[in-house]
């Protein structure tokens, strides 16, 4: 509860209104130097990383794809993320969520393209955007999904939601209802992917049951959430 007072504190606050913006940025497809999908202007405390794009190249390119490659998420995933819905010509949410746009297919090694990668960090071309080399580490949209979730109110998630496309609210989208706990749940798969914030999300409510890569769930233990120690603080 505590965590949810501060976060509507903050919510209600105007100088935090107005040092942390929504991001005005309308995402394309295919605008290397237009897309600031970390909503640059939404964060509230971040880091300078110089070497972002050298793990970017390693880890995430789509024209790099390794074994070890990180989150290569199958179309089961992305589909659940995003709230597609079988056999429709529409999802819960909607197609118009511009971060669909960060997601590229690539292909396999048996030559489908059943795979997506994010390319969230991608280096921009545009050598002034304020954005370049800046990791995030605490954004505006996490106060509100606290909110939400502490106070179980929509109208936390919705605001979000009315700010990225505009997407609509959920209670004019999602005709046969919805769970509000897994909306705020697949806000925190979109907004923060790559920033490592989803594995505390799942700690933090000791979650046994976790959505895998393929869409499908997965079953885990408290002790997957216990990083293990350096052989440095063991060994002495």
């Amino acid at each position: 509860m505590a965590a949810g007072n501060i976060a509507k504190q903050l919510i209600e606050s105007a100088s935090f209104q107005e040092a942390f913006p929504w991001g005005r940025e309308r995402l394309s497809d295919g605008r290397e130097d237009g897309n600031d999908f970390i909503y640059s202007r939404e964060i509230v405390f971040g880091i300078h990383v110089q070497t972002m794009y050298d793990e970017f190249v390693n880890f995430f390119s789509p024209t790099n794809i390794q074994p070890f490659t990180a989150l290569p998420t199958s179309g089961g995933f992305w589909r659940y993320m995003f709230n597609f819905v079988a056999g429709s010509d529409h999802s819960v949410i909607d197609g118009e969520d511009p971060r669909l746009h960060q997601w590229v297919g690539y292909n396999t090694t048996d030559g489908t393209s059943t795979s997506m990668i994010t390319t969230k960090f991608r280096r921009p071309t545009r050598d002034d955007a304020r954005y370049r080399y800046f990791y995030p580490l605490i954004r505006k949209s996490e106060v509100y999904l606290t909110a939400a979730e502490v106070f179980q109110d929509v109208a936390y998630l919705d605001e979000i939601r009315i700010h990225r496309a505009p997407l609509k609210p959920l209670d004019e989208v999602a005709d046969d209802g919805y769970d509000l706990q897994e909306q705020i749940l697949k806000e925190w798969m979109k907004d923060f992917v790559s920033e490592g914030q989803l594995f505390y999300y799942y700690k933090r409510r000791a979650q046994t049951s976790i959505i895998g890569m393929k869409g499908a769930a997965i079953n885990v233990t408290t002790a997957n959430y216990m990083p293990h120690l350096p052989l440095v603080e063991t060994e002495r």
